[in-house]
């Protein structure tokens, strides 16, 4: 008899080519990401954006997609370094904490960025 495991979805299990290909509805959102990021690039000062939503709505799968896209995207990939932290990081209980969190996220993307986290 087969057995059959049964997972909650989680798009951290998916190459970013399966995401893209399988994500619908967002492509406008993306677009205005992406071409914020490409205008930004080389500015002095960065655009922030707060994604919001409830559960279930693919904040995570279009996080995941700008991830994969500035990865892939040879300008984007030189003028950012991004990072990714897990869904719940309990470790951090304030903003020192979360401060701390990036930078050592930033040497593991990065290794000899000129960060030195102690």
């Amino acid at each position: 008899m087969a057995r059959f495991e049964i997972y909650k979805y989680n798009p951290d299990r998916y190459s970013y080519e399966e995401l893209d290909e399988t994500t619908v509805g967002r492509d406008a959102i993306l677009a205005e990401i992406v071409d914020e990021l490409h205008a930004r690039a080389d500015s002095p000062s960065n655009q922030h954006f707060l994604v919001t939503g409830p559960r279930g709505i693919g904040k995570t799968n279009l996080l995941l997609l700008v991830l994969g896209y500035v990865q892939r995207d040879k300008d984007l990939s030189t003028a950012y370094v991004p990072v990714r932290t897990a869904e719940e990081e309990y470790s951090i209980a304030g903003a020192r904490d979360f401060f701390l969190r990036i930078l050592e996220l930033l040497e593991e993307a990065a290794p000899g960025n000129g960060l030195d986290v102690v």
